[in-house]
């Protein structure tokens, strides 16, 4: 009777393992619907690894602002995360920021009217690189994903809010904005600007620099924006101290961070710098 029931397992095991029989000839026995289907799939995906670059890495090298893994921004989540405003759609609805949202509509009005171009130039040149603004996300959310109109409406708010900050706090004057402006006003570059610059240099709140150069270009009537006015515009609002040197070229950058870091990291940045000071004291 033990060895009846033995065989009767074994009958049975022997069943199960001929049903996930997949050799190399894409022979299979009695295998069910659903594994069927997945071995089918996986085998495609097989035969699209055999180029020297896949899709896989095409979008790896497309993305350039990633989420942080939950492991960090819990051990201080105030240190990870926007505090004052959103730019880009990681922190876009998160309820503390969307105060914010009435200052970008209004930067936008400026901005559109300083330009004196229509909105639907910078929506039309947005909509032509709109998947690569896409791509340089890791995860946009259903929101972003199943509405394509609102991902650009937030790119052109988030974008020309941005390129309004820098560019009224490294001019002397406040253009058509308010003396007592809560934002773009003497008192607002004070006492309010340096909160939206901490939140200008945190990882997930940042927008792809295509973005920046694309409405920009539209703006002056050009086919690409000089990238490198556009990074040291970004320098000179991350780094309001005059000793800093800002008079050298950094290259191609992915968004403000980036232009940020590169700055940091030049090797004669620090030298330069200590250079300065010294003779200013001595």
């Amino acid at each position: 009777m033990i060895d009846k029931n033995n065989n009767e397992s074994n009958s049975k095991e022997g069943l199960a393992l001929s049903k996930v029989v997949w050799s190399t000839g894409l022979v299979k026995e009695e295998m069910g619907k659903k594994l069927n289907d997945w071995a089918m799939k996986v085998e495609d995906e097989l035969k699209l690894m055999t180029t020297a670059e896949t899709a896989e890495m095409q979008q790896w090298n497309k993305q350039s602002i990633r989420r942080l893994p939950e492991c960090f921004t819990d051990l201080n989540k105030k240190a990870y995360k926007p505090q004052f405003v959103s730019f880009g759609p990681y922190h876009n609805w998160d309820s503390h920021l969307r105060l914010m949202e009435k200052h970008k509509r209004r930067a936008l009005l400026h901005f559109l009217k300083k330009s004196r171009k229509p909105l639907a130039s910078y929506i039309a040149a947005l909509a032509k690189v709109a998947p690569n603004l896409k791509d340089s996300y890791d995860s946009l959310g259903s929101t972003s994903e199943e509405d394509p109109d609102r991902f650009l409406m937030m790119m052109i708010l988030d974008g020309c809010f941005m390129l309004e900050v820098l560019r009224t706090w490294t001019s002397q004057q406040t253009h058509d904005y308010s003396y007592s402006d809560p934002i773009f006003s003497a008192h607002g570059k004070l006492h309010v600007v340096p909160n939206i610059r901490r939140d200008m240099i945190m990882l997930e709140n940042q927008l792809p620099m295509l973005l920046l150069t694309t409405l920009l270009a539209v703006e002056n009537e050009e086919t690409q924006q000089d990238e490198e006015s556009v990074n040291k515009l970004i320098r000179e609002f991350c780094f309001p101290n005059p000793w800093f040197p800002l008079d050298f070229p950094i290259g191609e950058c992915l968004h403000l961070l980036d232009v940020y870091r590169s700055s940091l990291l030049r090797e004669d940045t620090v030298k330069r710098a200590k250079r300065r000071i010294l003779r200013n004291v001595f």
